[in-house]
């Protein structure tokens, strides 16, 4: 379950609205992300994700340590915190 969503950007990409902000995604990639957030939101259980989603799971390093991400492609990434069965901080990135 998605609690919270860290930017602007994410939730409009989330709720299907095209606006300046959401375009800060390339709009040919919202689908993915779209399912992606789907995927996140329908989960309780984090090694879940993996199965439903079909794309690598990884938790990431550095300034994001604390967050796990999926990827959309090679330069853009589905970050969120995961805690007590739900994803907070959900986000869309460019992370290499």
């Amino acid at each position: 379950m998605i609690t919270n969503f860290k930017t602007l950007k994410a939730q409009e990409v989330f709720n299907g609205v095209i606006s300046a902000t959401s375009k800060k995604l390339p709009l040919d990639l919202h689908p993915d992300i779209q399912c992606i957030f789907d995927c996140i939101n329908a989960i309780r259980k984090l090694d879940t994700l993996q199965k439903i989603s079909g794309r690598c799971l990884e938790r990431l390093y550095g300034e994001f340590a604390s967050f796990f991400g999926v990827r959309v492609t090679s330069k853009w990434c589905v970050i969120f915190k995961w805690e007590h069965g739900a994803a907070s901080d959900v986000d869309v990135i460019s992370y290499r």
